[in-house]
């Protein structure tokens, strides 16, 4: 008895969901590109979901996934039926139908599994039956085999035959696991998580989830994604829900394409067109005015400098503007106050009891530190980069010089410095796009105006330390300081508690729109106030003291009603949505009293982050580890999927890659809860104890240990000492040590910096 397939509800036009951007766009509408030798290979797409056995959601998957032009489907738990002896399930008619079983006659052999290809010239399939299972489909697409998973709960059968089967190159398992690890879920290891994270160190399969993002409506992470293809990646789309308690996976399988360089940028590929460069930019050099009296001046000498990009372009022609989506974002957010919240004049009398000497003169030496010694940071409209710079400094050197000086004398900053190439970017995780707050603005700014901006933060910095302006605990845009050592005095106050045997509770609170709603008139005042009350830019942060933690709650509760009362005098306002409170205790609290932030209840869960640090209620820095252990974990996957004994990238570039890439992630804000080998003990300060955190060490190692084997070609038995010394990457012990000897130093050095 063959299946017979139903087809699926055609899709209605009340349905409404804000697509992702397309991955391919007209080509009318695409720049032209230069002569390169590329392969004709496409990009997959594959749409991932558990539709719970409902129809309407299987529907609804289908639709959403022919709408969104996703090419493959992988379903789990479809739904399925009988009618007249006939099996019925859910088709689409641009879609082929894959089951692992072809017959079914109950629940107990219904197939649990369901896999859909777009018919389309670009894809043929053929399916493999490697085992005779209802809950795993293999199926080979242009060469990569696709495996669909689904695993019952507390039934083991077709997890073990996915244990035992042999996984090949270019392979993608996805599907519904049940399963918990920290790799993808902090937290306890449940239902054999600890074996499928095994079986995918082993065959090489890097995770694709992001870490610690929920697929299901009760905040698990169990719906997941394998694969040991390079650069793969998979999102949640939480707009692509199918109705269904399982969130949509959205899987991305690269080609070996790279994307089209669009005209009018500036590459210079060879010696001999950055030759060419520098004869031109020396030709019109020589006939630059250079003199520098007034503003008007000025911004045609800056003007003069940034032409000599028109001498090497072919068009000024910007072929894809984002104006309707950076206008929407001014409206939605630059626009949410007016003139009336601010305040008339900033120029009132305040009390300014001293002033600051700031000289005007610019050295030629601090001009070209200020322009040149930087990353090649992207260029803004003028497409000039800074290794541009470099190779034309002999001729424009002076010029700059003199263009700075200028801007400093007379105290004008350039108009075309002020001019910005807007690039609109999505929040990670933020996959409603149709809303304004899912994207960040990023400005690319000429690298000539950043040198000067440079110049200016720079003598900035160093008079507010010098002279004491600012707190001595301010940690924002000042050398050697950076938010983590914010995050390590919060722990160390919480470490003294502790060992006066008290308790402390820590609320976090975000302004909402901190940096799109600045009030330039209060601003100014505010800065001409030398008296001004300390405080945060964003994520401030409010710690109690005390003997119980409901007194330290209700101290809270205080802080926050005085500060949100502030916040409204001021015109701030404070998201209650992304308030958060944790209470810290030597012991694991038996009670969680709330803080109030208004009318809001804020209890505290299981951990939270402030400042990229995530603190639980104990402070084992158990959550953090694994959370970023996890993102350098993914990482290293991604490396050891381009890399074998065979082929693949140079060691020493791969190295680079973790050096850059894995390690920094792995150790970041390691110096806020690595105390050593030994710390001291609670009841005994005097005396020092075990450390404890030989757990958090060893989950750090295995992140590191894949790393090493995507830079060298060894095989699977190489000894892991030899690893170390033949990539000379140290363990992770000796790397966590040179962090907390290099944070006493940069404090050390922070002290003498002060007193001087």
């Amino acid at each position: 008895m063959g299946a017979i397939y139903e087809p699926a509800a055609p899709s209605t036009p009340c349905i409404v969901v804000a697509t992702t951007p397309p991955h391919s766009c007209d080509a009318t509408l695409m720049p032209r590109c230069f002569p390169r030798n590329r392969s004709d290979r496409r990009i997959l797409r594959i749409f991932q979901a558990n539709v719970g056995k409902i129809p309407p959601a299987h529907d609804c998957a289908l639709a959403l996934a022919d709408s969104e032009q996703y090419d493959i489907i992988l379903l789990q738990e479809p739904w399925t039926g009988l009618k007249d002896g006939r099996c019925l399930t859910k088709t689409h008619q641009a879609y082929d139908t894959f089951s692992p079983v072809n017959d079914w006659d109950g629940r107990d052999t219904r197939p649990r599994v369901m896999t859909y290809v777009r018919r389309s010239a670009g894809l043929v399939a053929d399916q493999k039956r490697p085992a005779a299972t209802r809950d795993i489909l293999w199926l080979t697409v242009n060469g990569i085999t696709v495996v669909n998973f689904y695993r019952q709960p507390y039934h083991d059968g077709a997890l073990e035959i996915l244990l035992q089967w042999t996984v090949p190159d270019k392979c993608l398992v996805a599907g519904d696991f049940n399963a918990k690890h920290p790799s993808w879920q902090a937290g306890r290891r449940e239902d054999r998580g600890e074996e499928i994270a095994f079986w995918a160190m082993d065959n090489r399969l890097g995770l694709l989830n992001p870490v610690d993002v929920p697929t299901n409506a009760h905040g698990n992470t169990v719906d997941l994604a394998f694969c040991n293809i390079p650069l793969a990646d998979a999102v949640v789309e939480d707009h692509l829900a199918t109705g269904s308690d399982h969130f949509t996976l959205s899987i991305t399988l690269p080609g070996q394409v790279l994307a089209p360089l669009p005209i009018g940028k500036i590459h210079l590929n060879s010696d001999e067109e950055l030759k060419r460069f520098i004869e031109l930019v020396e030709a019109g050099a020589a006939f630059i005015p250079i003199t520098t009296a007034s503003p008007s001046e000025l911004d045609s000498f800056a003007s003069a400098l940034v032409r000599f990009k028109l001498l090497l372009q072919i068009d000024d022609r910007v072929y894809e503007t984002q104006l309707e989506k950076a206008t929407a974002l001014r409206q939605a957010t630059l626009e949410r106050r007016t003139a009336n919240d601010d305040i008339p004049d900033p120029w009132i009398s305040v009390n300014t009891d001293r002033t600051i000497p700031f000289t005007d003169r610019v050295s030629p030496e601090e001009t070209r530190d200020a322009t040149l010694r930087t990353g090649n940071t992207s260029p803004g409209p003028d497409n000039i980069t800074v290794r541009m710079l470099r190779a034309v400094w002999h001729a424009i050197g002076s010029l700059v010089h003199q263009l700075y000086q200028g801007c400093l004398r007379i105290g004008h900053h350039p108009k075309p410095f002020r001019e910005a190439e807007v690039v609109m970017i999505a929040k990670p995780g933020r996959r409603d796009l149709s809303t304004p707050r899912a994207w960040r603005p990023i400005s690319l700014l000429s690298c000539l105006g950043k040198g000067l901006e440079r110049l200016i933060a720079r003598r900035l910095a160093w008079a507010s330390v010098h002279f004491g302006v600012l707190h001595p605990q301010q940690a924002g845009a000042l050398p050697k300081r950076s938010a983590v050592d914010l995050v390590a005095a919060l722990i160390h106050d919480i470490e003294e508690a502790f060992a006066c045997k008290q308790v402390a509770t820590l609320v976090t609170l975000d302004i909402q729109g901190a940096f799109d709603t600045v009030l330039r008139n209060r601003l100014i005042i505010r800065l001409r106030d030398s008296k001004g009350r300390f405080g945060y830019a964003d994520d401030t942060a409010i710690l109690c003291v005390g003997d119980s933690l409901d007194e330290t709650s209700a101290e809270a509760s205080h802080h926050v009603r005085e500060l949100v009362s502030w916040g409204a005098a001021n015109r701030i306002s404070f998201d209650p949505e992304k308030t958060e409170v944790m209470h810290f205790s030597r012991t694991t609290p038996k009670t969680a009293p709330p803080v109030l932030h208004g009318e809001f209840e804020k209890r505290p869960g299981r951990a939270m982050r402030w400042l990229g640090v995530w603190l639980d209620s104990t402070l084992s820095f158990k959550t953090h580890v694994e959370k970023w252990t996890a993102k350098a974990q993914a990482v290293a996957f991604h490396l050891r999927r381009l890399t074998n004994t065979r082929h693949g990238p140079l060691p020493s570039a791969v190295r680079r890659a973790v050096c850059a890439c894995v390690i920094p992630v792995l150790l970041y804000a390691a110096e806020v809860w690595y105390p050593g080998s030994t710390r001291p003990r609670w009841t005994k300060p005097g005396k020092e104890g075990p450390s404890r955190i030989g757990h958090l060490v060893k989950k750090m190692s295995k992140a590191l240990y894949t790393s090493l084997r995507a830079i060298l070609p060894v095989w699977r038995t190489t000894p892991t000492n030899v690893l170390h010394r033949e990539a000379g990457i140290p363990p992770v012990p000796l790397l966590l040590e040179a962090r907390r000897t290099a944070f006493a130093a940069r404090l050390k050095s922070w002290t003498k910096l002060i007193r001087s």
